[in-house]
């Protein structure tokens, strides 16, 4: 009986050692917030002749939920991307249903701005997965600019300043910025 308390004790320490450096190790992790969703958003832009075609995909869910209007913003080097605008359709996506559209678009300083909601609603999760279909009348070189906010703002859209600089009066350090070109 005496050498098999090796083999009675030994699997219990081990299991006490995994469960313990399991939770310190899992306790360490930083809780995924709004802030954290630039460092594993997909963003992008494809652009083919007059065509523009924008997505998106965050790569998890905040933990301090989701509320406001994140925007995406086409940009031009003359800033005159307005007088190109042929349509433009948004479409927010939960798995395969679509569950939000819109056509709407104002100008920007630098370009146009589409703005989206980002909410939970029962089961409904607005904003994390979504597209921007844009047809121009002509051919113009674009650059675009996705922007996250976790906070309530209205209407801050002016042809007068930059969507960035307005979010930054709006909202201090409650939105980021990711680009695509």
């Amino acid at each position: 009986m005496k050498g098999n308390k090796i083999v009675l004790f030994l699997p219990m320490i081990v299991m006490i050692g995994l469960f313990v450096f399991g939770y310190m190790y899992l306790s360490d992790l930083d809780a995924f917030t709004n802030e954290r969703i630039e460092e594993s958003i997909q963003f992008e832009l494809e652009k083919e002749n007059n065509i523009i075609d924008v997505s998106w995909q965050w790569g998890g869910f905040p933990e301090d939920g989701v509320t406001g209007n994140d925007y995406v913003e086409l940009i031009s080097e003359n800033g005159d991307l307005w007088q190109y605008v042929d349509s433009v359709e948004l479409t927010l996506f939960q798995a395969d249903e679509v569950i939000y559209t819109s056509s709407e678009w104002s100008e920007t300083q630098e370009g146009i701005a589409i703005a989206f909601p980002t909410y939970v609603s029962n089961e409904q999760i607005a904003g994390p997965f979504g597209t921007i279909n844009v047809t121009l009348t002509e051919d113009v070189p674009v650059s675009a600019r996705y922007y996250h906010t976790w906070a309530e703002e209205d209407g801050i859209f002016s042809a007068e300043s930059s969507l960035g600089f307005q979010l930054q009066e709006t909202i201090p350090g409650q939105f980021f910025v990711v680009e695509a070109e």
